[in-house]
């Protein structure tokens, strides 16, 4: 079995919930006569080598006219981060600064220049929606306030270990990924009990 196979039911079940919630949000800006209205936005979180990505390019699809801004390139270089002992799901591993900046000129309907993994930048333009995808989307209480709806993608730590050591089998990589998961687990794994939905990507163990 191919896993983005076993992605698809609830990528097209979430895609109608966001419609649903557009909706309601449309019929609840005209009765409060809102001329100007703000992008529905979705925040998309879980841990690294968990399919948050693939879901994320996935509900795109079902939805065309979204945006899609990924977070992964606001991160500190490796060098910088991993001899201070923070992974990336550690709070202060990434430019929060910049992240901000980003989501608040994508809400208010402007481009935004988005630093890419590789050095390079692009330029995200806003739309009526706008999917976040970052596993550090809701570190932080003040950028929750700015979401419409809000995706937590569950994912075992023995899948993520194993996708982790399969590019890299190294005793540096397990020590790396153990200290990931439990960064993962302090930080980011109790955001989950304030997502509107959570979706479990509990894939059989294959080899690759």
């Amino acid at each position: 079995m191919k896993p983005i196979d076993w992605y698809i039911p609830p990528v097209q079940e979430v895609a109608e919930n966001i419609r649903d919630k557009i909706r309601e949000k449309k019929k609840e800006d005209k009765r409060e006569n809102i001329i100007h209205k703000n992008p529905f936005i979705v925040a998309v979180t879980g841990q690294g080598a968990g399919g948050k990505s693939c879901f994320c390019i996935l509900l795109k699809r079902c939805l065309p006219h979204a945006t899609l801004l990924n977070l992964d390139g606001y991160y500190y270089p490796d060098e910088e981060r991993h001899p201070k002992q923070m992974t990336g799901a550690h709070p202060d591993s990434f430019d929060k600064e910049g992240i901000r900046e980003a989501l608040h000129l994508l809400g208010s309907g402007k481009r935004v220049l988005v630093p890419q993994e590789n050095g390079k930048r692009i330029t995200v333009t806003p739309s009526s929606l706008i999917i976040v995808d970052g596993l550090c989307a809701l570190l932080f209480p003040e950028w929750k306030k700015v979401y419409d709806y809000t995706i937590f993608i569950d994912c075992p730590a023995a899948i993520i270990r194993k996708r982790k050591l399969c590019t890299h089998p190294t005793k540096e990589e397990l020590a790396l990924c153990d200290l990931r998961i439990k960064q993962f687990e302090e930080f980011v794994a109790p955001q989950q009990q304030d997502c509107d939905i959570i979706i479990s990507l509990n894939l059989p163990l294959t080899d690759q």
